[in-house]
């Protein structure tokens, strides 16, 4: 089972914006995920393995920005 913490952001708009884009980013990573894998059981009748998508969206965009060194060094100095 899953829980989730609330964790109060300051009113640091720099870091606000910083949340809200990789939030955003995030979102749309899990949208193509869920889209590709429909599409590949739609296809083939094949089903996902644990690190398929990491292998397909490697060089996508939204993925290497969520594993940046520089979303997490802006992060920390805004806190």
């Amino acid at each position: 089972m899953y829980s989730c913490q609330q964790v109060l952001v300051g009113k640091n708009p720099e870091l606000i914006a910083i949340l809200t884009f990789l939030c955003e980013q995030s979102h749309k990573l899990t949208n193509m995920g869920i889209y590709y894998g429909r599409q590949l059981y739609f296809k083939s009748q094949k089903t996902l393995g644990k690190y398929d998508l990491e292998k397909v969206y490697k060089k996508n965009n939204h993925y290497k920005v969520l594993h940046s060194l520089f979303s997490t060094t802006n992060i920390e100095n805004c806190s």
